[in-house]
């Protein structure tokens, strides 16, 4: 089962990270400001997932933007690549760790489409 877990630190910052069955974390939140901020963050991961948006910025070329929600695939200083996930409004609602290969990448959004729309939430 896919997880929401959401953390609390001492100065009452709030995140989320989202967990796969087999405990990987494939998406992590920004910092929230309350719990129903954080809430309403994963509201948003679960309605914006499913999303096959895909905007890629690893290529050598001009980037082809594309509409809201969506992916969006970078590559880091490292060479390792990563995606986040833009909710219809444009804000980033989560972050995953870097993959080595794009083609990690790819198969790791392909995973949040089919299972994050489901993630449950775990406090």
């Amino acid at each position: 089962m896919w997880k929401f877990i959401i953390h609390q630190n001492l100065e009452t910052k709030i995140d989320y990270v989202l967990k796969a069955a087999d405990g990987r974390v494939i998406l992590q939140s920004r910092t929230y400001s309350s719990d129903n901020a954080c809430r309403k963050g994963i509201a948003s991961v679960t309605r914006n997932s499913h999303t096959l948006n895909l905007e890629d910025h690893t290529g050598p070329g001009p980037v082809k933007p594309v509409k809201h929600p969506k992916y969006e695939i970078y590559r880091d200083s490292a060479g390792r690549v990563y995606f986040q996930l833009k909710a219809s409004n444009g804000q980033v609602v989560g972050i995953s760790d870097g993959y080595n290969s794009k083609e990690e990448c790819l198969a790791g959004i392909k995973e949040l489409r089919a299972n994050g729309p489901s993630a449950v939430v775990e406090d």
